[in-house]
């Protein structure tokens, strides 16, 4: 008896789901760091100047590492798909080709 190999993509499926999860979590943190960023208003004092200013500065790096992360992940969900698409692709050709495609 031949063994057969068949792709399953419920594995692939899967991790789209878990990258989208993320993908959802890192939006609404960055969503929740960019809402900080209209709540701080700097006070007249220069003390309090010199702070805010530090903290924009460190919330505008936290943002774009956020945009970063979120492209990365963005990227991997891309591949996943191309992955599934074709070893899809390689099944349904392979079975084709041994006629037990329809």
């Amino acid at each position: 008896m031949a063994e057969q190999f068949q792709f399953d993509p419920a594995p692939v499926d899967r991790a789209i789901a878990r990258l989208n999860k993320l993908l959802e979590q890192v939006t609404r943190d960055a969503q929740r760091v960019g809402q900080l960023g209209h709540v701080t208003r700097p006070g007249d004092a220069p003390d309090t100047l010199a702070f805010h200013g530090k903290l924009t500065s460190s919330m505008s790096r936290l943002a774009d590492q956020h945009q970063a992360f979120a492209q990365a992940v963005e990227a991997q969900i891309e591949r996943l798909q191309l992955v599934k698409q074709q070893y899809t692709k390689t099944d349904q050709s392979a079975a084709a080709q041994l006629g037990g495609y329809r």
